[in-house]
């Protein structure tokens, strides 16, 4: 249990895993799973028989590349042997908090069976695919070619995971990985509401702004201004910093005299005025 934990390890353990939920929340903002349903549908390729335009085909839906694409990247760091938050060094994290509570525990083995089978699907959970308009005889593991998408079309330019799936179209690439990186997304966000509940449960004592901090950029996007020059170019930067020192306390002057006129009692007059009278 957490209590046998050395605090240094329990420490590093809580920062693996608030670093996971940072990362996950953006995944789960993704504007491709606001609809579940319709996300769910793509990732498990379901596919509908039937002619188009005189021709019978398999059609399956996927969502639009340049979408998917960016969710691809933000899904990639949990895939990174090397990245303190790959899938498999969060659950050990996990595991320290959650392997001895009779509820959170079986979840999180069962969980992390299930993010092995997406990360590399075995024979009887994938498929091959071999088209004889693009390869006559050759055919490549789905995982493959998902894999030849991300290195070869998305990330890098890799000769080898181009090789891998030579003679296979970018669509027949780009399909493959929405089958494997889109389970990877579900994957990501169903490991983020069981941490999410394992801390309601004050198993898992993650801090609240882990939550609550934002994981994506507003636009447009709007900066508050204490002071603003405008110099010609070459100036030196002194120059600016001392104009600007010079707008700050101008405006700092103001607001005080605006300040002091305000907490004046109605009906007071100043001493000049008095004087006058």
């Amino acid at each position: 249990m957490a209590a046998d934990i050395p605090d240094e390890i329990r420490a590093r353990h809580l920062d693996r895993i608030a670093a996971f939920v940072l990362r996950a929340r953006r995944v789960e903002a993704h504007s491709l799973l606001r609809d579940l349903r319709l996300f769910n549908r793509w990732a498990q390729g379901t596919t509908t028989i039937g002619p188009v335009d005189g021709v019978m085909c398999m059609t399956q839906d996927v969502p639009p590349e340049e979408a998917f694409e960016s969710l691809a990247s933000r899904c990639r760091p949990f895939l990174l042997t090397r990245d303190p938050i790959h899938w498999r060094a969060v659950f050990g994290s996990l595991r320290a908090f959650l392997k001895g509570d009779s509820r959170f525990g079986p979840a999180v083995e069962s969980l992390r069976d299930s993010w092995a089978k997406a990360e590399a699907p075995d024979s009887e959970a994938g498929f091959a695919v071999t088209r004889p308009e693009e390869v006559a005889s050759q055919a490549v593991w789905f995982a493959t070619l998902a894999d030849s998408w991300l290195y070869g079309d998305l990330v890098h330019a890799d000769p080898a995971a181009r090789e891998k799936a030579a003679g296979h179209t970018l669509s027949s690439r780009y399909s493959a990985a929405v089958l494997l990186y889109g389970q990877v997304a579900i994957h990501v966000v169903a490991t983020l509401n069981l941490i999410r509940q394992a801390r309601t449960a004050e198993l898992l004592l993650v801090k609240e702004e882990t939550f609550s901090e934002p994981v994506t950029a507003k636009v447009p996007m709007r900066f508050p201004m204490v002071g603003f020059v405008q110099a010609d170019i070459g100036t030196p930067t002194q120059v600016m910093f001392d104009a600007l020192d010079a707008v700050q306390a101008a405006s700092t002057t103001a607001t005080q005299a605006e300040s002091a006129a305000e907490a004046e009692p109605p009906g007071t007059t100043t001493t000049d005025e008095a004087a006058d009278d």
